[in-house]
């Protein structure tokens, strides 16, 4: 004669109870491979031949995944990509209220500048010339020759530029 099944007590408290695997398989919206893997990890709970714990193995499965949402290196991975997002933002807002210049531009207008300045110094001997006549060609040519090395000595403390100005001295070249 065959063993009669002994029906298992379902815990008090229990919603679901016990459920038969097709059950929990509807239940957790998984595929038979997924549940398997689920059952290798421990997240489903058997208690007999085809029959399981529906109620704790749904609180293992949204522990589970809950625990998914905390790896602190996927954390720190969205943290940096929110951080750099957020950068962005904050540069385009400050691009379209015209608070930051794009850099080509900035060094367009001051390299114009710098070639004003410099056109401005070495005019500087010839308007003394026409001011104060009495000054020989001798002099007028030393104080242009102190121009120049003045001009020459602040190119030579001045930093590189990152990328390519015109020079005014390369225009004098060509």
């Amino acid at each position: 004669m065959p063993p009669i099944p002994v029906p298992l007590k379902v815990p008090e408290g229990a919603l679901l109870g016990y459920m038969p695997t097709f059950e929990m398989l509807i239940l957790l919206s998984c595929t038979t491979n997924q549940f398997k893997e689920l059952h290798k990890e421990g997240v489903v709970v058997r208690v007999g031949h085809n029959l399981y714990d529906a109620d704790r193995s749904l609180a293992n499965l949204l522990a589970k995944l809950r625990s998914k949402g905390k790896d602190p290196e996927a954390a720190s991975s969205r943290d940096e990509l929110a951080t750099a997002q957020a950068q962005i933002a904050q540069l385009k807002l400050k691009k379209l209220r015209g608070e930051v210049v794009p850099l080509d531009e900035l060094e367009a207008v001051w390299g114009e500048a710098m070639s004003r300045i410099r056109q401005a110094i070495l005019a500087v001997p010839a308007a003394t010339a026409f001011e104060l006549p009495h000054l020989t060609k001798h002099d007028l040519k030393k104080l242009e020759e102190k121009h120049r090395a003045v001009l020459a000595m602040l190119a030579a403390k001045a930093p590189k530029p990152k990328s390519k100005i015109r020079n005014a001295d390369e225009d004098e070249d060509e």
